[in-house]
């Protein structure tokens, strides 16, 4: 059996919806990120001061059997604007009404 990745594996450990989500999500987030590539290109990453920085190293998501919390870590320096498209993103997949 060939082990299972990405999408695959989160389908198998939290279900369809969850791994629809999280794809969507993350590809929202790749949106915002290609948006602004300015902004991310002329900035070293805090944490990986040799890489580029990304959006990816701005948030943290944690999740359980039925709530996914979204926020931004306390030394992100992101601008209001970016981080206001960020959640505005994250309310519209998780937080609307099934």
């Amino acid at each position: 059996m060939e082990p299972l990745e990405g999408n695959e594996l989160q389908k198998f450990m939290f279900g369809a919806e969850y791994a629809d989500k999280l794809e969507r999500f993350n590809r929202g987030l790749n949106d915002i990120e290609k948006k602004y590539p300015e902004l991310f290109k002329e900035r070293k990453a805090k944490l990986f001061p040799e890489e580029e920085d990304k959006l990816g190293f701005h948030y943290m998501m944690t999740f359980n059997s039925n709530q996914v919390v979204f926020g931004f870590i306390e030394e992100s320096d992101l601008p209001n604007y970016v981080k206001d498209e960020c959640v505005v993103l994250f309310n519209k997949i998780y937080n609307q009404q099934q």
